[in-house]
């Protein structure tokens, strides 16, 4: 079953189009916005992307539309999506809004102004962390909150690059905003340069990715600034790379960019906040370091994971292994988005267990089995495995 669905945000801060993310790159709630806009269209939707886009066009099979041109919608689905700027939706209101189902898909944990303003079906949230700061500060309903994470580009629907890429044992790379961790990861790269000067930190993005102007980074030995990257150019580079490191205090709602280095075999040793302990799997598929970021021993610990890794390279061929396939792609996701639609438009009431296997470990609720594992249609609450069953 295909759908007519379309995508609105009014987000003004940063004009982008589809190429915008291959080609210069972007921060991660606008890449999101395309990636899935193109994933859907991919699966055979009709879809139409409303934002700050420099023009109206078509292009691979989604149809751009600039916000000034549109003034009423009329679609099956229609998703609500801000990721900067004022957050504020409340425009919408004052738009002819014609649709089957209304979702109100957030990025992060920032409050969206006037959210009592927004008429929505069911709030999207991208991880587990950010279901619960919906429910309990925004104190949206249990029964309207889905949680369907952020994904990454398969490796085999990229554009083919030319020339091998041999993976470096001591390249290490920071992938974001500057201010979430990348003094912890200078600060890991020193203690390990200490030990073998070989150790390098590429650095990838910076305070453009949210618009704001670029700022050089002070010299510093092994470390190399690249600057805003596009994202065809960043998974190249990422290839080449064999740790990721996400040591920060910031939470996010479900971070792009480590979920591309993991894609991408890199072995990313994060700090248990936000949702990194949903994305990571302790020893298996990465590393959660605990204790403030920043905090000497903390580094010391991350270090000391990293040399041990190098010097024990089926375990960490093991673990980049697991990286690599363990969390969803786009392709995948848009199959989630779609099959819960399915699941809502049904006309079923919803205590029928319509589609659902088990039940869910924190409400008991009936869990809907998509294309990434368990769903709980009680509370929104996801799960990569089914965890419980009741007699």
């Amino acid at each position: 079953m295909s759908y007519s669905v379309t995508i609105y945000c009014p987000d003004t801060h940063f004009v982008y189009d589809a190429k915008t993310p291959d080609r210069v790159g972007v921060g991660g709630g606008v890449t999101a916005r395309l990636r899935l806009a193109q994933a859907l269209a991919d699966i055979g939707n009709k879809v139409t992307l409303v934002a700050n886009v420099p023009r109206t066009q078509t292009y691979r099979g989604v149809h751009y539309r600039r916000l000034s041109e549109v003034r009423s919608i009329d679609s099956d689905i229609l998703i609500l999506n801000t990721s900067g700027g004022a957050l504020d939706l409340s425009g919408v209101s004052e738009m002819e809004v014609r649709a089957n189902l209304k979702v109100l898909w957030v990025m992060g944990t920032s409050a969206l102004k006037s959210l009592d303003q927004v008429d929505f079906d069911y709030l999207i949230a991208p991880s587990n962390f950010v279901r619960e700061v919906a429910e309990q500060e925004w104190h949206v309903s249990p029964d309207r909150l889905f949680v369907i994470s952020n994904g990454h580009q398969r490796i085999t629907r990229r554009r083919r690059w030319r020339g091998t890429f041999i993976r470096d044992p001591f390249r290490l790379v920071y992938s974001s905003f500057p201010s979430k961790g990348l003094d912890a990861a200078i600060g890991v790269l020193r203690l390990l340069r200490s030990e073998e000067p070989r150790f390098e930190l590429h650095v990838y993005g910076g305070n453009a990715l949210w618009g704001a102007e670029q700022q050089a980074m002070a010299p510093e030995s092994g470390v190399f600034d690249h600057g805003l990257t596009g994202q065809h150019k960043l998974f190249g580079e990422l290839l080449k790379s064999s740790f990721a490191v996400n040591l920060q205090s910031m939470p996010e709602g479900f971070p792009i960019a480590a979920n591309e280095a993991m894609a991408c075999g890199n072995i990313v040793l994060a700090s248990p906040v936000g949702p990194y302990e949903e994305m990571v799997n302790h020893g298996y598929d990465g590393f959660i370091v605990p204790g403030d970021h920043l905090a000497s021993d903390t580094l010391e610990r991350a270090a000391s994971l990293i040399l041990s890794l190098k010097r024990n390279p089926p375990l960490a061929e093991y673990v980049r292994r697991n990286a690599i396939g363990a969390l969803a792609s786009w392709d995948v996701l848009a199959k989630v988005w779609q099959g819960h639609w399915q699941w809502a438009l049904s006309g079923k009431e919803r205590g029928e267990n319509i589609g659902c296997v088990g039940y869910c470990s924190e409400c008991s609720g009936p869990q809907l089995a998509l294309a990434d594992g368990y769903h709980c249609t009680g509370c929104g609450r996801y799960h990569r495995a089914l965890l419980f069953n009741r007699a």
